[in-house]
């Protein structure tokens, strides 16, 4: 397979909150009686995304799994590309288990919880009540005599943890946008007749942008920890082979 390339015609490959099927605040009065119920497939909600968002806190462990990509040149959000455009996700097995040796990234330990702005300065825990994972008679209910149980205030502070980390990564990507560094590219397979196919087109940091970059900006990026994400953002890249060695796996 050979290095990416630039690409007018680059293709979003999005993670969004299509996976949370019916989310609503969580309330006692609402879900006084639903909780966690063993799951046997606990992954299947994720089989058919391919992309997740992801924060620039997680980019050094997921850097070692997945291509790091962008969904946009314009407001973009980081994200963990796990498959191919004409594939599932490939770190779900059949039995609907992730991949124990690969990162599981915050986005997806979340759920079935998200914590989503409520006016201007609150937030909002949300539950997908149609998620697998929860129901009635549970093994760990969301509330214990009217208030959130150990397990719901665990997934409380680790959603606030992510949100926080969210914002943070905005940021990131603002400069990035403002920087004019991200630009479309593509991936592609070499075939045994010699033919080059493309695999995918994303949105990724180019590398000739980056080092043209004046030398107080290059200072600048430094100090804030931003350039050492661009590294793995560019060093994650060579992901895609793994990628697509998978994806050649489970055809």
């Amino acid at each position: 397979m050979t290095s990416p390339e630039s690409t007018n015609d680059a293709i979003s490959l999005a993670g969004n909150k299509h996976l949370y099927r019916n989310p609503q605040p969580l309330t006692p009065e609402a879900h006084g009686d639903l909780g966690f119920v063993n799951s046997e497939r606990p992954f299947d909600f994720v089989r058919k995304t391919i992309a997740v968002p992801l924060t620039k806190a997680e980019f050094s462990e997921a850097a070692k799994d997945y291509p790091i990509v962008f969904s946009d040149s314009k407001d973009p959000i980081a994200l963990a590309v796990m498959g191919l455009p004409d594939s599932d996700n490939l770190f779900v097995s059949e039995s609907g288990t992730w991949d124990e040796n690969a990162y599981l990234p915050g986005y997806l330990r979340c759920y079935p919880f998200a914590l989503v702005p409520q006016g201007e300065d609150r937030l909002a825990l949300i539950v997908d009540t149609e998620a697998h994972s929860i129901g009635e008679n549970p093994e760990i209910p969301f509330f214990i005599d009217g208030q959130l149980s150990p397990r719901t205030t665990e997934f409380l502070e680790y959603c606030g943890k992510f949100e926080a980390a969210r914002q943070e990564t905005r940021e990131f990507c603002s400069e990035l946008e403002k920087l004019e560094l991200l630009s479309p590219q593509r991936v592609k397979r070499d075939q045994q007749s010699g033919e080059e196919v493309p695999v995918a087109d994303f949105i990724g940091i180019d590398q000739r942008k980056v080092a043209a970059l004046a030398d107080e900006e290059i200072v600048r990026l430094h100090h804030s920890g931003a350039l050492q994400l661009i590294y793995l953002q560019l060093s994650s890249i060579d992901n895609w082979r793994r990628v697509v060695a998978r994806a050649g796996r489970k055809r």
